[in-house]
């Protein structure tokens, strides 16, 4: 599973309509910050 799909993953887990990706970093892991929206 990618990084978007985990995002849209845990938004759709948070009962959240959609998300938007504020940052992101990879190498040997990956970390990403979203705003949730309802």
């Amino acid at each position: 599973m990618d990084m978007r799909q985990e995002l849209a993953a845990k938004a759709e887990k948070e009962g959240a309509s959609s998300y938007r990706i504020i940052e992101a970093r990879t190498g040997d892991s990956w970390h990403a910050t979203a705003e949730l929206y309802k």
